[in-house]
């Protein structure tokens, strides 16, 4: 009985034994056949991931994204610095425009004070307009500096790449190289980096093999490509021309860029680095109705056997009239007097080198406007001084403030800029003994006989016989005479000397509260004088005939208030000077 249990229970070991070492060698052979399959695996991956790496598949891959690339290059070149449009200010041909009209109505344009005070925008064509005090548009790169830029073309590259590497691709080849695999191509991923002298592409391509019964192999295929396009140093030469054309009317965007230099209308000249950034370039333009094609060829950056073109649009801008001003005050721009031809020295420029034209129009009831001086010419203008001028007679009727419009206007769309000069006509009246304090009787305030008593009223323009007339030259502050020295005569130079002593009215209000360096008064005479004097000479007439070394020291007198200072004061008196 024992035994037959012994012998049973040495079978059930026996039978779990055989079940345990079955188990075993079965994981074994799994474990072997795991390794083989993973092996085979990692062989199958690598050796499809050399297919992709073979000489003639990647040497014609890499050509294919070289290619791809300079496409998206050209797009940029000519589209002025983008490929994809996400709503930049283009023209019609898909330029961007570098620079944007400023829509200001004259006679503002191009200051930007558009308020009151000043009463006129006092713009000159002499002001270094820099730092954009005065501007000529907008500076329109969509782009505040170079890194703003270079990450706009790095982006529309990158994108145009991803996107139109698969069209020349040939992986037809491929498969004909490894049949059993059906080949799927995935999206690449493009990094682009733009050098001083070139710009390379790194692209990630993925590729997924298919093998029936077998697990789906994925591999990453890495190809690069590089092109000698100096891109980085094109837009740092255009931004640079840009920003002066911008700043000075009177720049010549092609002439002055290809110089190196440019003479500013303070006669400063200014180093331009468009031929040290981009040595070996050359830039030109296309005029169009409505705006200019500015184009930067470089000989150095090509695209197969073609000169890379980078090309960028100016809209066309209004032309630039000089201010117009002869007084110091905000009130008028000129004096008029009776039979007395005013000149002008017109200044205008066209800030995109257009031909202009000048126009006079405007006049009053008994004068007339010479227009002989209307001219054509290109670019910077200055007007000869005896046209555009006003001349004629007028009567008492013509006093006070008269309007006269000046422009200048562009040939293509007849863009214009303009002021309207203000001429304060003095009527010829005189009465004796009565001196206005203020030019052309503006303010009702008069000296009456010299002595500092003011007066309720007094007519436009009356002055004391044998004293200055205040309308024969323009002083813009009125220097009245010391009663304490001089009893008969008053002197209307102008108060601009480096410094001021008392008896002199400086605000035009009627109280004497400083001295006019220059001023000094004589009997019967208006006079003029050195301003280099001592302060003991600050007064008085001076005689003639002194030695050599105070010689400067002599007044002169306009005796017959003609305007022309023909004697020297001696003794007190007006002597005319022999010729």
């Amino acid at each position: 009985m024992v035994n037959r249990l012994t012998k049973k229970g040495q079978l059930t070991m026996f039978i779990i034994l055989g079940m345990f070492i079955l188990l075993i060698f079965g994981l074994v052979f799994y474990f072997v056949n795991q390794a083989k399959e993973t092996a085979l695996q990692e062989t199958a991956e690598k050796s499809l991931s050399d297919a992709l790496q073979t000489d003639p598949f990647k040497y014609y891959t890499s050509l294919c994204l070289k290619a791809t690339m300079e496409e998206g290059i050209k797009i940029i070149g000519e589209n002025g610095g983008y490929i994809y449009d996400e709503d930049y200010d283009i023209t019609e041909e898909g330029i961007m425009y570098f620079i944007r009209s400023v829509p200001k109505v004259p006679p503002w344009y191009p200051c930007n004070n558009h308020y009151n005070p000043p009463a006129y925008c006092r713009y000159d064509l002499d002001t270094v307009a820099l730092g954009n005090i005065h501007s000529f548009g907008n500076i329109n790169t969509n782009t505040d500096n170079y890194k703003d830029f270079e990450e706009i073309a790095i982006s529309d590259l990158q994108q145009y790449i991803d996107d139109n590497l698969t069209k020349c691709t040939d992986f037809d080849t491929l498969q004909a190289i490894i049949p059993s695999y059906n080949i799927t191509a995935g999206t690449p991923s493009t990094n682009i980096t733009i050098g001083e002298r070139d710009i390379t592409a790194i692209t990630e391509y993925p590729v997924t093999f298919h093998k029936h019964g077998q697990k789906p192999i994925t591999t990453i295929a890495e190809y690069s490509a590089t092109s000698r396009i100096r891109l980085k140093k094109i837009f740092k030469a255009a931004s640079n021309s840009i920003s002066y054309d911008n700043s000075f009317p009177d720049f010549d965007i092609i002439k002055n860029s290809s110089s190196g230099y440019f003479e500013s209308p303070k006669d400063e000249k200014i180093i331009l680095s468009f031929r040290d950034l981009i040595p070996g370039a050359r830039i030109y333009k296309e005029e169009k109705q409505n705006h200019d094609i500015i184009i930067i060829n470089d000989s150095f950056s090509r695209i197969g056997a073609e000169q890379f073109a980078f090309r960028f649009a100016r809209i066309n801008r209004p032309p630039v009239l000089d201010y117009i001003n002869k007084s110091d005050t905000d009130e008028y721009d000129y004096l008029a007097r009776p039979e007395e031809n005013i000149t002008f020295n017109l200044k205008a420029a066209d800030p995109d080198e257009d031909n202009i034209v000048f126009s006079v129009k405007g006049g009053w009831k008994n004068n007339k406007l010479i227009a002989g001086g209307l001219v054509t010419s290109t670019g910077y203008v200055e007007l000869l001084r005896d046209s555009p001028g006003l001349t004629g007679d007028f009567n008492d009727g013509d006093a006070g403030i008269q309007k006269t419009n000046f422009s200048v206007s562009e040939i293509n769309q007849g863009l214009e800029d303009y002021q309207e000069v203000r001429f304060m006509v003095c009527s010829s009246k005189k009465t004796d003994g009565v001196v206005c304090l203020e030019e052309c009787g503006s303010s009702p305030v008069c000296n009456d006989k010299q002595q500092g008593t003011l007066l309720d009223s007094c007519s436009n323009g009356i002055t004391a016989d044998h004293c200055s007339d205040l309308c024969m030259e323009e002083p813009s502050d009125v220097c009245i005479h010391d009663p304490a020295t001089s009893d008969s005569c008053n002197a209307d130079e102008k108060c601009n000397g480096t410094e001021k002593y008392e008896y002199a009215d400086t605000d035009d209000n009627g109280i004497n509260d400083s001295w006019c360096l220059g001023c000094v008064y004589c009997p019967s005479a208006r006079v003029s004088k050195n301003t280099d004097l001592d302060e003991d000479d600050k007064c008085g007439c001076y005689s003639g005939g002194r030695s050599w070394e105070e010689e400067w020291n002599i007044a002169y007198c306009d005796d017959d208030l003609d305007g022309i200072f023909e004697g020297t004061c001696q003794n007190n008196i007006c002597v005319e000077s022999e010729t």
